[in-house]
């Protein structure tokens, strides 16, 4: 499956209107890219898009920024701060 083929189905489930190019070309995600092949950072941040997409009023992540490297949070902690409309619950190993 495509990112492309993913968000979509993902955006009409929820109803969401995002830009889905101008999102992904904002994050360096190739929309023709097979999701098996992303990088992990990549594939990671394309999980916590799927997450907020539609503006939900709770979100639980488990360990969201596990294995990635500076930027590739910075991304997500923006991604999260940008979509939030509601409560973020974020899960972390001690």
């Amino acid at each position: 499956k495509t990112v492309r083929q993913e968000l979509t189905l993902i955006q009409k489930l929820k109803e969401d209107k995002t830009d889905l190019d101008k999102e992904l070309k904002k994050y360096k995600i190739d929309p023709e890219s097979l999701i098996k092949n992303l990088p992990n950072g990549r594939y990671k941040i394309l999980l916590v898009l799927q997450a907020m997409m539609g503006s939900p009023e709770l979100v639980i992540l488990d360990e969201p920024f596990a294995g990635l490297d500076v930027v590739n949070r910075k991304i997500i902690e923006k991604i999260l701060k940008k979509y939030n409309h509601g409560t973020i619950f974020l899960k972390k190993s001690i």
